[in-house]
């Protein structure tokens, strides 16, 4: 058995890496949009977990964990100061305006991704 390119290994590492990345960002959206939690936060400007939980009316601490996975994505904002979430407009124009042409939305497009897959394995 030879050993493995380090350069080749280091490359397939990285890109592993980034695939897990990206499809933990995806669940966190999708998990959001089904939610309606991005739809909530839009236009609210920052509020607590507490906060949050009590106007989406899910559990404060799953919400607290859903909510720092998607500032570790960029996908809300974070003010340490004062300990508060909020989504930006640009951010909204993506998650949770429908009607704008930047929203991607998610479940369409994870349910197509998730029938291409399917369909090449069968």
């Amino acid at each position: 058995m030879s050993a493995p390119d380090q350069e080749k290994l280091e490359e397939l590492q990285g890109k592993v890496v980034g695939d897990v990345d990206g499809a933990l960002g995806v669940l966190m959206a999708y998990m959001g949009d089904q939610a309606g939690i991005y739809q909530a936060m839009d236009g609210l400007g920052q509020h607590s977990d507490a906060e949050l939980a009590a106007e989406t009316g899910m559990d404060k601490r799953y919400l607290r964990e859903w909510l720092s996975a998607n500032v570790a994505f960029g996908y809300l904002d974070y003010q340490h100061e004062q300990d508060t979430f909020s989504i930006n407009p640009e951010q909204a124009a993506v998650f949770a305006r429908v009607n704008e042409a930047g929203f991607c939305n998610v479940r369409r497009a994870t349910k197509t991704h998730s029938n291409m897959v399917l369909e090449a394995t069968l």
